[in-house]
């Protein structure tokens, strides 16, 4: 006896895999939200504080599907207590600029992960967490603190070893003036300033990058009708 007709679900990924640009963090909430949709009245007895609990336990990491629930400026946590994760979201400044410089080579985020130091020195930790905590000021209403706001101690120099053309553009980008970082575990480079500027310096590494400039998504990820697509 044959079934029902079921479900057709084709992919159209626009996120490179393995560039530490949150493809796998993307794929999650995505699919989530498509399983909500199915349902009725599912945003209603599913809402988004759900989505980003459930996409957190698949993934494993609340800071990485943060974004991709909220879009703008997003940060989120497990709280060491009760085990609730709770997220938040601020509008981003309308000058931050992302541009991301995509290489051609793949990094897997295991592979980054793993030559990581079991410890660090407390100094670079001290100034990590301050970093950490001038961003969100340097990306919704100070953007011009974003320079000193993207430094880091903690991954970076670590992991130049798996991606030194990308530790090259990101050191040559900040000599320049412009706040740049590996983004995730690597080996994009994700800068923020004028797309000809950074474009111009990554022409100099020899390295074949796509340059992409973003615009910051304010919604984070939706379900939209086939003929809104």
């Amino acid at each position: 006896m044959a079934g029902p007709p079921g479900l057709r679900l084709r992919c159209a990924n626009v996120i490179p895999h393995g560039r530490g640009l949150g493809s796998s963090s993307a794929a999650i909430v995505s699919g989530i939200l498509a399983a909500r949709a199915l349902v009725r009245d599912g945003a209603e007895i599913f809402p988004r504080e759900s989505v980003f609990a459930l996409a957190t336990a698949i993934e494993g990491h609340p800071d990485n599907v943060a974004p991709c629930v909220t879009g703008g400026v997003a940060t989120g946590w497990v709280d060491d207590g009760s085990g609730r994760t709770v997220l938040l979201r601020f509008d981003a400044h309308p000058s931050v600029a992302p541009v991301a410089c995509v290489p051609p080579n793949r990094l897997s985020t295991k592979a980054a992960r793993g030559l990581l130091p079991p410890t660090v020195p407390f100094s670079d930790a001290a100034a990590n967490a301050a970093r950490a905590a001038l961003l969100i000021p340097a990306l919704t209403t100070r953007p011009d603190l974003l320079f000193d706001a993207t430094e880091d101690r903690l991954h970076q120099s670590y992991r130049a070893v798996a991606m030194p053309d990308s530790l090259d553009l990101m050191i040559r980008l900040r000599k320049s003036g412009l706040p740049a970082v590996i983004s995730g575990a690597g080996p994009t480079v994700l800068a923020f300033g004028a797309p000809a500027d950074v474009d111009s310096i990554a022409a100099e590494t020899g390295t074949d990058w796509a340059i992409h400039p973003l615009d910051v998504d304010q919604d984070g990820a939706c379900v939209l009708p086939s003929e809104a697509r």
